[in-house]
């Protein structure tokens, strides 16, 4: 018998792009032979050419979009087109347009980076190359000095007053605290002893290691090369410009006592099954830990978006647990309010869960897998709480180690930052261990 043909590039795109009745699209199927001679046919045409690879998750979303977006400009008799290029199939391409990463929207006049139907329509209806993108903070011309793993130790211990924010270009907080730092710097060009200095996370890993730098943006004051203390004042020019036009005085200022906020507000919308939910606090954590069986413990912030989406699954979860084993218990912590615990189990980003029994098997660790949802991860964990079956450290024991999407991007415990999710190969299977989740840690974004 004759081996099996290979199947053609376009029979290939073909099966990605299916195009029979119920998924029929009018994307254009190019490659390496092709793409020439049809962009010479259709010079006076704006092209949109994504170039994909067969088993690329992002392609795979993007895929609907793209189909529906040419059924779309088809409609409306637009002679914009789009086509569909197998990356992995046409290499004189990829090299070409120097694709790196999938899905990639081809540039002949310039990239698009649109993700939905509409936007692509809009795009091809009326290209226009859209306005470069910023440039980075260090290659602007500011008096902000920036500060990297080489010149830092040397930059700083000349300096007497230096204030040092430490971020990561995709955070939101820092991008609205850039301008307003910038403008405070300006403020002292003339003053040789103070300097605003900037230190890119994603970049100076080492650096923010070094200063513990669990959230961005984080701000440190300086001086001669040491540090003295937190930035804890208004992320506003005014309050920059005050702060280092008298370091001294401001950090021996009394700090106001922030309101105390009632748990209770946090949880009330979370879901039936709140009120089973132990409130804890720092004089009674241990009594009520210590008469329970069995606990799981949320440390949580009452600002994080992850643990506002995991709070109808936990109370949940409480309920059910209380309808049947009194003696264990689902308790939170809110760690701004009672930094004490924080502190003393090591709490770097929310949420943070802790097993805990008469004495601890559990404290948080760096264990980061994405791989079910929060409801599965406490409908299995508990199931090993209350089965006197299953082992304590045994093979049986269903532990599931978990990590919210998200916040990620650099820093201490939370690895890097891809949004969150991230691939696992097919035949990958969960790891069963003794633990919870880990928190956001170093990737997470301050308020």
């Amino acid at each position: 018998p004759q081996p099996p043909k290979e199947p053609t590039a376009e029979e290939l795109t073909q099966e990605f792009f299916p195009t029979d009745n119920d998924n029929s699209s009018y994307i254009v199927h190019l490659d390496d032979v092709t793409f020439d001679a049809f962009i010479a046919e259709n010079a006076q045409s704006p092209i949109l050419t994504m170039f994909y690879a067969p088993w690329c998750g992002h392609c795979k979303n993007l895929k609907p979009e793209l189909i529906k977006a040419s059924v779309d400009l088809h409609d409306q008799e637009s002679n914009a087109i789009i086509a569909a290029i197998d990356a992995t199939k046409s290499p004189k391409l990829t090299k070409q347009y120097k694709i790196e990463g999938f899905p990639t929207n081809g540039k002949f006049a310039f990239d698009i980076h649109e993700r939905t139907a509409e936007k692509l329509v809009q795009v091809l209806k009326d290209p226009k190359e859209p306005p470069p993108p910023e440039p980075e903070w260090s290659e602007q011309e500011t008096d902000v000095v920036h500060l990297n793993e080489e010149n830092y130790k040397t930059i700083l211990k000349k300096k007497k007053s230096a204030l040092i924010m430490f971020y990561a270009p995709w955070c939101g907080h820092c991008k609205k605290a850039k301008p307003l730092f910038t403008s405070a710097a300006a403020k002292f060009t003339d003053n040789p002893k103070v300097m605003f200095s900037a230190v890119d996370c994603t970049k100076s890993q080492s650096i923010c290691k070094e200063y513990e730098v669990q959230g961005y943006p984080t701000i440190k004051y300086f001086s001669f090369g040491k540090f003295i203390a937190e930035y804890e004042s208004d992320r506003t020019e005014e309050a920059f410009v005050e702060f280092m036009t008298n370091p001294e005085e401001q950090m021996n200022k009394p700090k106001p006592t922030p309101p105390t906020a009632n748990p209770i507000d946090f949880w009330k919308d979370a879901a039936p099954g709140y009120e089973h939910v132990h409130m804890l606090e720092s004089s009674i954590f241990d009594s009520i830990i210590g008469a329970s069986r069995k606990a799981l413990v949320m440390f949580y912030a009452p600002w994080c978006g992850h643990c506002k989406d995991s709070k109808p699954a936990f109370a949940s979860a409480a309920a059910q647990i209380a309808s049947t084993h009194q003696d264990i218990i689902l308790g939170a912590v809110d760690v701004p309010a009672h930094r004490d615990l924080g502190n003393k189990y090591s709490i770097k980003g929310f949420p943070t869960c802790s097993v805990r029994e008469q004495r601890p098997i559990w404290t948080p660790s760096g264990f980061y897998y994405l791989i079910m949802s929060f409801f599965n991860f406490i409908t299995l964990f508990f199931r090993s709480l209350v089965d006197p079956t299953l082992t304590k450290h045994g093979r049986n024991m269903e532990s599931i180690n978990y990590r919210t999407g998200g916040t990620g991007g650099g820093g201490g415990g939370g690895g890097g930052g891809r949004g969150g999710r991230f691939d696992r190969p097919p035949d990958a299977r969960p790891r069963r261990r003794m633990g919870g989740f880990g928190g956001t840690g170093g990737g997470k974004e301050k308020t």
